[in-house]
């Protein structure tokens, strides 16, 4: 519902030119986030890390730049745990799911990641309840 509060003809206009500024500030703040995100991805594609580290550069007045990568992962956290407990059944090892409990139930990533290095047929018995994707590469500039 538009409201029709009787509002004086200048701060009608006023109000008026303040929603065009706002739409204005917002596109262009929409098309400079774009750019942000085109020139930390052309940075990204020159320094190169690890899937999961970070690079710091100094580069010329002073500034460091630093480019760090990141995994998102997400789990079947009931599937890994029954997976790990019939393994348990069928070898006789103990298993302690890489799972840890908070106010919701997650993928202990620490855990999976100690699995795939120290017990790897633990690991590719609960991997297939894993997903992982690279996150968002982060680039920071700090000036002198």
């Amino acid at each position: 519902m538009i409201e029709h509060d009787p509002l004086e003809k200048e701060q009608l206009e006023k109000l008026s030119e303040l929603a065009h500024e706002l739409d204005d500030a917002r596109t262009n703040e929409r098309e400079a986030r774009q750019r942000r995100i085109e020139i930390e991805e052309k940075i990204a594609a020159i320094v190169p890390t690890d899937e999961e580290a970070q690079r710091t550069i100094a580069i010329k007045g002073g500034m460091r730049l630093t480019v760090k990568r990141s995994l998102l992962y997400k789990a079947d956290t009931e599937e890994i745990a029954q997976t790990l407990c019939r393994l348990s059944l069928m070898d006789g090892c103990r298993y302690h799911p890489p799972i840890k409990t908070t106010t919701k139930v997650e993928l202990d990533v620490v855990g999976y990641k100690w699995y795939r290095e120290n017990s790897p047929k633990a690991w590719k018995a609960i991997s297939e309840y894993v997903t992982v994707k690279p996150a968002k590469t982060a680039v920071t500039l700090r000036g002198k």
